[in-house]
């Protein structure tokens, strides 16, 4: 079987033939995305479409989607060793408090993480329509 059948694969019903697009050739990457692969795929879609068919076509989408949240969650673990060491804990014995501290400090760590993802991913430097034109 070669590359091509290997990401789609033909259905027929009756007449009509349906064409399957494999998202990745890898099962590994066949899991569900989380918050940051879902917000990276908003984001190829809207602001590079020629970059998200063009992975989509070759069955790596959801590779280069897993390894966007991977560095995402390994960055937001990162800051929040480093936001937890120059903010503790306001007491030991509120747990409520606590609770709050971790929630606003999570907050404003995933807000720095989801920029930081999206400044990685390129830009479409066309508008959507716009065709290139040789002179």
């Amino acid at each position: 079987m070669d590359k091509k059948d290997q990401m789609s694969e033909s259905t027929k019903i009756e007449d009509l033939e349906l064409t399957e697009i494999q998202l990745s050739t890898n099962k590994e990457f066949e899991a569900p995305l989380q918050d940051y692969g879902r917000i990276a795929m908003a984001y190829l879609k809207d602001q590079n479409q020629p970059l998200y068919h063009m992975k989509l076509a070759e069955g790596t989408l959801m590779e280069y989607l897993h390894s966007l949240e991977e560095q995402a969650i390994s960055r937001e673990i990162q800051l929040l060793k480093s936001g937890l060491k120059k903010n503790p804990y306001p007491t030991e014995n509120d747990q409520l408090k606590n609770i709050q501290h971790l929630n606003n400090l999570l907050s404003q760590i995933r807000e720095i993480v989801t920029q930081e993802m999206l400044q990685t991913i390129p830009v479409n430097p066309l508008p959507i329509g716009q065709d290139i034109t040789v002179n």
